[in-house]
């Protein structure tokens, strides 16, 4: 979940996150949040909480609406050393208010290049979702046409990129594929992305097969709410991939990262 900075509004904000603990938590399964510095002030204590039981907490930045809004662009819009500068900044605020750095990292709106790996490596951060297979957003300087799929080390460093899931038969040259954004379609929607996906990763070999569905706490999942249907019935859908011979093994991305490193080679 990317927690954004939010105020005011009902049943989403603070309480979106604590009714999404509630939902994730009673089928057994974890999540990571990537929470801006603002809303790491705002909603700490709710956070905390959740770190204590088993949820991860990551940094989650966009210049815009970090501090004063000095930052006008989109993160990979600017120069290596600006990247950095910025992100220490974040990191530093984030930081403050929850007493500790993270390992784990999003870009808003997956801005990312070569330069931000670079700069959040530096920084401290060892495992991140960074990206949706097949975004063509030039305007947001996210353009992940080519990315691969499935979780990865970047170039030479001992960064793990653990993907959104996306249906990547689809090539738009302009926008996103289908993907698993809870907000993003009906349930049917997001089964049937799931569906091939599944198909897609039991057919290949590939060691690590992991599924990443976003959201944002933007989204009412109060009970009731159209948005936590959803919610429950992908993780349904999820838990009956048991039918196909595969275990599921609800992990945060630092859990997935120690998986991979218990692999026989580098991914």
């Amino acid at each position: 979940m990317d927690c954004e900075r939010l105020f005011s509004y009902p049943n989403v904000g603070g309480s979106s996150i604590e009714y999404f603990i509630d939902v994730v938590s009673s089928y057994g399964f974890k999540a990571t949040f990537f929470i801006v510095p603002e809303a790491a002030y705002k909603y700490r204590d709710i956070l905390l909480e959740a770190m204590g039981r088993g949820f991860e907490l990551g940094l989650h930045y966009h210049p815009q609406s970090f501090r004063n809004g000095l930052w006008k662009n989109y993160l990979a819009s600017y120069s290596y050393r600006d990247q950095l500068y910025q992100l220490r900044e974040a990191l530093n605020d984030w930081d403050m208010y929850l007493g500790f750095k993270p390992r784990c990292f999003r870009p808003g709106n997956f801005s990312a290049n070569i330069d931000t790996y670079r700069a959040i490596y530096n920084l401290g951060f060892r495992e991140g979702s960074c990206y949706i297979p097949g975004r063509v957003r030039p305007e947001w300087y996210a353009v992940w046409s080519d990315s691969p799929p499935y979780p990865h080390h970047i170039e030479d460093i001992d960064f793990l990129d653990i993907p959104v899931t996306a249906d990547i038969r689809f090539k738009p040259s302009i926008g996103d594929p289908p993907h698993l954004r809870i907000e993003s379609g009906s349930l049917e929607y997001l089964k049937d992305i799931l569906s091939w996906w599944l198909q897609h990763i039991s057919s290949i070999d590939t060691p690590l097969k992991t599924i990443v569905a976003m959201t944002h706490n933007t989204i009412d999942y109060s009970k009731g709410s159209e948005e936590r249907y959803k919610l429950e019935g992908l993780i349904q859908a999820i838990i009956e991939v048991e039918d196909m011979g595969l275990t599921i093994k609800p992990s945060t991305l630092k859990e997935v990262h120690e998986i991979a490193d218990r692999l026989p080679y580098r991914i």
